[in-house]
């Protein structure tokens, strides 16, 4: 018998990372009994999309996937994202164990293991990083305040209201903050899609994002367009004045 968690499951999401259907449709139903949000990615360039969609509290990431395998996976999530990753392979090798760890996973769990060794480690992980959990979601910033998981935006304790894409936008822009990040990374990571060198969306959605925070009172050059490059956030310019 698995023992009691503290945490409340049915508030707790789960994106599995998976390519083998079968085994992901299985893993989703037996922890969906239990009361987790599952969400599903199939390859290896559409996880960044789905962090960005869902905000999950744990991560399970198979090694051997499409596009990008599971490793490089996991080395981009942790320029980002603070919260558990499990990898749970085919690949029990030692030497796998091992570089999946040296690269930043919490646990290495063969898919041999049963269901409850599996929830049983999943648990513990989500106890241990709660706190973390939270961080990876809100955005505190002198008087600007962000958070993702309670579909919060607000600058001196005025609410400023933005679509679901503009909350998806502006987390993407947070969490890669005072760096340039390149259109084709954008449009990729939101639209699941390359940038062809011609298309102006991502500039216009930029664009309307911005005007809403400027509206709201926060600096012109909070978000920027970089020539030729991409977009920047400035958590400096939080400080100065409209």
């Amino acid at each position: 018998m698995i023992a009691e968690h503290k945490l409340p499951i049915s508030n707790t999401s789960v994106l599995i990372v998976e390519d083998d259907k079968i085994v992901s449709f299985t893993l989703k139903r037996q922890l969906e009994a239990q009361g987790f949000i599952v969400h599903q990615a199939f390859k290896g360039d559409a996880v960044d999309r789905m962090v960005i969609r869902h905000t999950p509290d744990c991560i399970l990431l198979d090694i051997g996937l499409p596009n990008i395998n599971g490793y490089d996976v996991c080395i981009n999530l942790r320029e980002y994202y603070k919260g558990p990753i499990v990898f749970l392979t085919g690949n029990d090798t030692d030497d796998a164990e091992l570089k999946g760890l040296q690269i930043g996973a919490d646990d290495f769990i063969a898919k041999n293991r049963s269901f409850k060794v599996l929830l049983a480690r999943l648990l513990r992980l989500l106890e241990s990083k709660h706190e973390v959990q939270n961080a990876n979601k809100a955005f505190y910033l002198g008087a600007f305040k962000f958070d993702k998981h309670l579909h919060l935006c607000e600058f001196e304790d005025e609410e400023i209201s933005l679509t679901n894409d503009e909350y998806e936008l502006l987390y993407f822009l947070l969490i890669n903050k005072n760096t340039v990040v390149t259109r084709d990374k954008a449009y990729q990571t939101l639209k699941g899609i390359s940038y062809n060198g011609l298309s102006r969306g991502m500039d216009v959605s930029i664009s309307r994002l911005k005007a809403k925070l400027v509206q709201a009172g926060i600096c012109s050059d909070f978000i920027k367009t970089v020539r030729s490059k991409g977009y920047r956030l400035s958590t400096q310019s939080l400080t100065e004045t409209k």
